[in-house]
């Protein structure tokens, strides 16, 4: 077993392990979500100022705004918004790669994939966001909605849907300056690169909801990815 399946393994999820993760989910949603704030009773305390709504910014009030949705519209988004998500979130806007979201040892090794539903200005299929040249590359035609369903159990939580960001990690590219450590560097940056897709999609009155259930290898397989990638975060776009 190499080093990416040692570190991975005991977190990936299959058919097998299907039954128990979904029991999990639900004995712990019936007993109750539990919503309270950790406190330190007893200990020092400071004040903080109240904050005042004239001085929030954009981001602040993207920040309030952003919220999970579990009903989305179909409609595929339109080729300008679909742009400025893909290009404010993983675009290069520094020199040497840099973009918006941080990079372990500026190795720029995520890399984002895009399974498109319905055929609209762009047609349905499975596409790849080329960062250098601001394009997507169409990598297989055609993107059924209930065959990624299969791969992606967190589906059946919610309902439609324009799209889906499907983040990688580029396993041979980490590991060889970082070792096995990098594949945790890897689950860091997918996390910042999700956030910004949550918030632009705020922004562009469309929701992102990061899934965090679905068949890794199989996904990687629909990819037709290197086996030394790993497939590290799901989300589904539209407007709800």
């Amino acid at each position: 077993m190499d080093s990416k399946r040692k570190f991975f393994y005991r977190y990936e999820l299959d058919q097998t392990k299907l039954p128990d993760f979904f029991q999990g989910i639900i004995q712990v949603e019936q007993e109750g979500a539990i919503h309270s704030s950790r406190t330190y009773p007893g200990y020092p305390q400071w004040k903080l100022e109240k904050v005042k709504p004239k001085l929030w910014s954009n981001l602040e009030k993207t920040l309030l705004s952003r919220r999970s949705a579990r009903k989305f519209q179909t409609e595929m988004l339109s080729c300008k918004t679909l742009s400025r998500l893909l290009f404010f979130s993983h675009g290069i806007t520094g020199q040497n790669s840099r973009g918006p979201t941080p990079s372990s040892g500026d190795l720029q090794s995520l890399e984002l994939y895009l399974a498109i539903f319905q055929t609209s200005w762009i047609d349905s299929g499975l596409y790849h966001y080329d960062r250098q040249g601001h394009y997507l590359s169409q990598i297989a035609k055609g993107a059924n909605y209930n065959r990624w369903k299969q791969l992606i159990p967190s589906m059946v939580h919610f309902e439609g849907g324009s799209l889906l960001w499907i983040l990688v990690g580029d396993g041979a590219r980490i590991t060889k300056k970082y070792g096995e450590r990098g594949y945790r560097f890897l689950l860091l940056e997918a996390g910042h690169l999700m956030q910004n897709l949550c918030l632009l999609s705020t922004q562009e009155n469309l929701v992102t909801l990061p899934l965090g259930g679905f068949f890794e290898e199989a996904v990687a397989k629909e990819l037709h990815l290197p086996t030394s990638d790993v497939v590290l975060y799901v989300g589904v776009c539209g407007k709800n």
